[in-house]
This record gives structure tokens, sequence and C-alpha cells, in this order.
């Protein structure tokens, strides 16, 4: 499942800052809830590493 917070008049990190500090914690308590994963579109990166290259 996917949860989207936006706003039109909020910068990012001001929304990324609200969701850390509020909702994060809150979300990871819920039942069957496995992980929180927290992903700010403009400043995202993913990278896996192979430890055998």
């Amino acid at each position: 499942m996917f949860l989207t917070v936006m706003s039109e008049n909020r910068l990012m990190k001001k929304i990324v800052d609200y969701v850390i500090s509020n909702l994060k914690e809150q979300l990871s308590r819920i039942n069957g809830v496995g992980d929180v994963q927290l992903f700010d579109s403009q400043h995202a990166m993913r990278i896996w590493l192979d430890p055998y290259k």
C-alpha cells in the first residue's frame, strides 16, 4: 500500500519533516505493518550494492 502526502502551498522539506515527526512512527505501530519507508520524490535515490563485484 502507498500513502501520498502532498500540498500545493508547502515545500517538500516541510512535508517530509511533518511525516517523519507525526506519521511515520504511528503508521509503523499498526498491526500488520511490516515497514514504513519514506520516499522524497525530489531527492530520492535507491542503491543496491553487490559486495562480490
